[in-house]
């Protein structure tokens, strides 16, 4: 009678919970990012030192502020 196939089978499942939890944690990040990129945008056009609109598409504000103008 070998335990090893409960130590398989444990190991297997807190292997899929570290993954579910990475999953909600870098989904959750994006969201955040998202936010934050939005919350500068509009700062920056409310302050007049971003000419261009402030509800473009995240990768357009993406690449706007890494590109510069």
């Amino acid at each position: 009678n070998c335990s090893c196939e409960g130590r398989v089978y444990d190991l297997g499942r807190r292997t899929k919970d570290g993954f579910f939890i990475m999953t909600a944690f870098d989904t959750f990040l994006g969201l955040q990012l998202a936010t934050w990129n939005r919350q500068l945008a509009t700062a920056l056009a409310k302050d007049g030192s971003l000419q261009r609109s402030a509800d473009l598409s995240l990768g357009e504000r993406r690449t706007y502020f890494i590109g510069g103008p």
